[in-house]
C-alpha cells in the first residue's frame, strides 16, 4: 500500500512538538474505505442543474490538466461551475455590500440553510449529509465580482460578518478532503442568512473494504512526526498562495489534539487510508512579526507504511 497523497502548503522543515490535551485515545486500527459512488457527473446533469437554478445560456466548455472538463455558466452576479471529471460543482455570487446585517442566525438555522441550498439546488439526498463544523470570517467588501472570492479574515464567532458551514458524508466514517475547507461540501453564507459561494463533489458513497489493520500509536505518531503535511491554517485563510505572496513562513508548530479520520485524496480516488488529524497552534512569521495561527495537519496512520 502506498501513502495517500497530501499536499503540503509549507515547503520549510517545522520544528513540532506535542502537547496534547488529556485523555486522547486513538484507536490502533482501522479499515480501508472504498469509494462506491456510481453515478458520474454528466452533461445532461449539469444542464438540468443549471436550468433550474435560472441559467438559459449555454455555457462556456474548457478543458485542462488540473480539472478535466469544465462546464460554467456566469453572468453578471453569479457563476455556476460543473468540474465533470472531478465530479465536483461550485457555485459562487456576489458577496452582498458593507451593510448592517440583519441579525445572527443560530446554529441550527446557519445548518439548515446550508443544507436546504444544496439539496434544493444540486439535488443531494437529505440524508446523505452531516454537519462537520462552522468557520467564521469577516469578509463583505463594496468591491466583489462573481467567481472572486475577497481575501476573508479568520476571525471569532461574535465578531464574524461570514459562516462557511462545512458538510461531510453522512456515514459511520469521518470523510475529510485535502482542499481548503478539508470537507466535501462547504457553502459559505452572511450571519443573517444571504448565500454567496458553495461547493460540493456529488454522489459520494464510502464502505469498508478491508480488515481492520494496525495504526501507529501516539508514541510512534511522535517518531515520525516529520512525514505528516500542513493542509490548513487559520481555516484556509493562510494559503500557499498568501505564504508566498506576503513572503509568510510558519515556523513551529505545538500539537494539542488528534484524531482518526478517512482522507479522499484524490476526488475520485477508489480507496481512502486512514489518516490521523493532527491540530495545534502553529506562529506564522510575516514582516519579522510573529502571529499565532490554528494549523491542521494529515499524518497517513498504517503503522505499515513506517514499519
Amino acid at each position: 500500500t502506498s501513502p495517500p497523497n497530501i499536499p503540503s502548503i509549507v515547503n520549510n522543515k517545522l520544528f513540532i512538538t506535542f502537547n496534547l490535551e488529556k485523555g486522547i485515545e486513538i484507536p490502533n486500527e482501522a479499515p480501508l474505505l472504498s469509494n462506491t459512488s456510481k453515478e458520474p457527473l454528466t452533461n445532461q446533469k449539469a444542464y438540468k442543474i443549471a436550468a433550474k437554478m435560472g441559467f438559459t445560456n449555454n455555457p462556456i466548455e474548457t478543458n485542462d490538466v488540473r480539472n478535466g472538463k469544465t462546464l460554467i455558466w456566469s453572468n453578471n452576479k453569479t457563476s455556476l461551475v460543473f468540474r465533470l471529471d472531478l465530479n465536483k460543482i461550485e457555485f459562487f455570487n456576489v458577496p452582498p455590500n458593507q451593510r448592517d446585517l440583519k441579525k445572527t442566525l443560530s446554529d441550527a438555522e446557519l445548518q439548515s440553510l446550508a443544507g436546504n441550498f444544496l439539496v434544493e439546488n444540486f439535488g443531494m439526498a437529505p440524508d446523505s449529509l452531516k454537519f462537520e463544523s462552522f468557520s467564521y470570517f469577516k469578509q463583505l467588501t463594496n468591491t466583489a465580482q462573481a467567481g472572486v472570492d475577497v481575501f476573508p479574515q479568520n476571525t471569532s464567532k461574535e465578531n464574524a460578518d461570514t459562516v462557511v458551514v462545512k458538510i461531510s458524508p453522512n456515514t459511520q466514517y469521518q470523510v475529510l478532503t485535502t482542499n481548503s475547507t478539508n470537507t466535501i461540501a462547504s457553502v459559505k453564507l452572511t450571519t443573517d442568512g444571504v448565500i454567496f459561494s458553495a461547493d460540493t463533489y456529488l454522489d459520494f458513497a464510502f464502505q469498508k473494504e478491508s480488515e481492520n489493520q494496525p495504526l501507529l500509536n501516539i508514541e510512534e505518531i511522535k517518531e515520525n512526526i516529520n512525514k505528516a503535511s500542513v493542509f490548513l491554517i487559520d481555516d484556509g485563510y493562510v494559503s500557499k498562495t498568501s505564504m508566498e505572496l506576503f513572503q509568510q513562513t510558519l515556523t513551529k508548530v505545538v500539537i494539542t489534539k488528534i484524531k482518526l479520520i478517512n482522507l479522499l485524496d484524490q476526488p475520485l480516488a477508489e480507496t481512502l487510508q486512514p489518516v490521523f488529524l493532527l491540530e495545534g497552534i502553529g506562529t506564522l512569521i510575516e514582516n519579522n512579526i510573529n502571529k499565532t495561527v490554528e494549523v491542521g495537519l494529515y499524518l497517513p496512520a498504517l503503522r505499515s507504511l513506517y514499519y
